[in-house]
């Protein structure tokens, strides 16, 4: 067999699995016969209970000017701020009575985090098996916040509306997928205020551990069961700025790390000495859990994002939103790869056309959006003199 037949082989495979989980998350949703849950998930930065939670950190003490935030005076604040979010709305009856119309006992969700940059197959795959592996209720996708630090990172708006378009995709039912705001909200409230950083602590952790506790206290009607995260980052958990995370937020509410092992990648235990002892106990309690029966499929949003800027149209099936695809070709990232291509035969009508119809199943007015949005973003380029030039020999 050619290197090229084995890799649409296995390719062939992965969607064939992917097809499998659909079916059996689509037949977990008609046994079930549930109705959405009813969340909260984001906070208007205006509103008072975002008010309180500036004012509680600025009261904080400060080293240099810099405010001094433990991660253990965390669920303090937001268990204040999620009081002050039910008083302010006048919503304490209205809670009572969200809670009675989900019909549900115990409420069982997980939380998934991630930069999504962009969402795309292999996310979805690891959402499904999470919910599959302990028929949950539910999952919660959490982008990270524009991080200044990533510039070639798209922004928190396009990703998030990545996420909400494929999951509120008429043709693919994912009525149990949410996808919450708070981590970007925690930058807008608090992205004025300086923190004290430490080797253990920085601030994108701070406020990740701040949105993640602050969802929590939003939903007390919800049982978090898992927090669903890539291999790669158990691996790399085992460093101590990643302490807070594990032993501040997740274990005190026995909420598990639920992983899945990707290609060449595997669950790699820490040496074992005084420095990783709180790791291994760990490890000992069975806080991290492996999803065997339901991997998740392999392939990263770099090499979706590589894809893209490179034309690669056998890897761009993976990105499952077509729409996307002219905003993040013209994105920092992409264009830092598109030297050696020819970004007019790119973003020709005709080259879209004959590339990507095949894959994508769009209605005719969701494909003329792309065009048109294509078309606009090629004269942008064009009037900045990137479309100059020749095609590389």
């Amino acid at each position: 067999m050619s290197n090229i037949s084995a890799k649409h082989s296995i390719q062939q495979r992965r969607f064939e699995t992917f097809d499998k989980y659909q079916a059996e998350h689509f037949r977990l949703l008609c046994e079930q016969r549930q109705p959405q849950a009813a969340l909260t998930l984001s906070l208007y930065p205006q509103s008072a209970a975002a008010n309180l939670l500036k004012a509680r950190i600025q009261a904080l003490p400060k080293r240099q000017r810099k405010v001094q935030l433990s991660t253990k005076e965390i669920p303090n604040i937001t268990n204040e701020v999620a009081s002050r979010f039910w008083e302010s709305n006048d919503t304490n009856s209205d809670k009572t009575k969200a809670l009675a119309k989900t019909g549900f006992n115990s409420i069982k969700m997980a939380l998934f985090p991630g930069c999504f940059n962009p969402l795309h197959i292999g996310h979805l795959s690891t959402a499904l098996g999470a919910i599959l592996f302990e028929n949950l209720n539910g999952i919660i996708l959490m982008p990270s916040g524009t991080n200044p630090q990533k510039p070639f990172s798209l922004s928190f708006d396009i990703r998030h509306e990545i996420i909400t378009s494929i999951i509120n995709q008429s043709n693919i039912q994912f009525t149990d997928f949410y996808s919450s705001t708070l981590r970007q909200d925690m930058e807008t409230i608090l992205g004025g205020i300086p923190f004290a950083e430490n080797g253990f602590t920085s601030r994108r952790r701070l406020l990740d551990i701040m949105a993640f506790s602050l969802l929590m206290e939003l939903n007390p009607h919800i049982e978090w069961v898992y927090y669903v995260t890539g291999v790669d980052k158990v691996n790399s958990y085992y460093r101590r700025q990643n302490q807070a995370l594990l032993l501040d937020l997740l274990s005190p509410r026995d909420i598990k790390v639920l992983y899945s092992d990707r290609e060449e990648k595997t669950f790699i235990s820490p040496p074992h000495n005084s420095a990783n002892l709180w790791f291994n106990n760990l490890i000992e309690r069975g806080f991290f859990v492996r999803n065997d029966r339901f991997p998740s499929f392999d392939v990263s949003s770099t090499q979706i994002r590589n894809a893209i800027a490179r034309c690669e149209y056998d890897t761009l099936k993976y990105l499952l939103h077509f729409r996307s695809l002219p905003t993040i070709f013209s994105s920092r990232y992409c264009s830092s790869l598109h030297k050696p291509y020819r970004i007019a035969d790119a973003f020709s009508l005709e080259y879209w056309h004959n590339q990507l119809s095949s894959m994508y199943d769009s209605d005719s007015q969701t494909y003329e959006t792309a065009l048109k949005e294509s078309d606009r973003q090629k004269k942008e380029l064009a009037m900045a003199g990137i479309l100059a030039g020749s095609p590389a020999t």
